[in-house]
């Protein structure tokens, strides 16, 4: 796990701004802080377990013990309810959620858009009809990861009423509209999307014969989409986020140094 390539006694405590600045590397990528290249790095779901990715693998990570609880005994076979089909609940169909290589940048609270400058350079076309299109409010480092924590319905921390939608955002600036039930897709602001080249005539179309396509690699491992990246190895030191998170996942602890 993480922590058994690192320094289990010092996880190092990052700001807001450096969060942000961390939740845009790429594994292999140099770090910020100087000290080598980004190794892997931990999402966490809301009960604290992670999901170790070093760009090939995922290894589950478990939450550290301060944050751990017990859970309760199981109930005798004379107390287990028993449950005829008719009573069990219809499965809910899986709401729209955000793909993992994306950022949440955006959200509409009442009819007002909130958008992080730090990840994007403005808000989508497609959310923008929904609310006040000509003041999109910028957000502190520290109110985009309040706003990262947002469900859908819930009062947004601006008191102007709940968040109605939000859009996470590709490396192209591309966004995914989510209301909690729908996706759409969100072209970006009309001053950052630029003019797609022409598409070539049949005659300079290159032909390539199948033994030529390349092989196609394995898909990643990557975080899913209701996690948070919270924590890095950067070459023998881990980070971590105390804003996302109260402490290291505890599968990284016990094999460090």
């Amino acid at each position: 796990s993480q922590m058994e390539f690192g320094d289990a006694a010092s996880p190092v405590e990052l700001t807001a701004e450096d969060c942000i600045v961390f939740q845009q590397l790429e594994i292999g990528e140099s770090c910020p802080t100087g000290n080598g290249e980004l190794v892997n790095y931990v999402c966490y779901d809301i009960d604290g377990v992670g999901t170790m990715v070093d760009g090939e693998t995922c290894l589950e990570c478990l939450p550290p013990p301060e944050v751990m609880e017990t859970p309760p005994p199981s109930p005798t076979p004379s107390e287990t309810p028993t449950v005829s089909p008719s009573q069990l609940p219809t499965p809910k169909p899986t709401p729209c959620v955000c793909e993992p290589d994306t950022l949440t940048a955006s959200w509409l609270c009442g009819s007002t858009v909130y958008y992080c400058p730090s990840y994007i350079t403005g808000v989508c076309s497609s959310q923008m009809e929904f609310g006040d299109a000509a003041s999109p409010v910028e957000l502190t480092a520290e109110d985009c990861i309040v706003f990262q924590q947002l469900e859908i319905g819930e009062s947004c921390p601006t008191g102007n009423g709940e968040l109605v939608n939000y859009v996470c955002y590709d490396i192209d600036g591309v966004g995914t509209m989510v209301d909690g039930e729908t996706c759409l897709e969100c072209l970006p602001p009309p001053e950052v999307m630029e003019t797609p080249p022409p598409s070539p005539t049949p005659s300079e179309t290159p032909t390539v014969s199948p033994s030529q396509l390349p092989t196609p690699k394995p898909t990643p491992c990557v975080c899913e989409p209701d996690t948070l990246t919270a924590s890095w190895l950067c070459g023998s030191t881990v980070y971590y986020c105390p804003s996302y998170i109260t402490g290291v996942c505890s599968s990284q602890m016990e094999f460090g140094d």
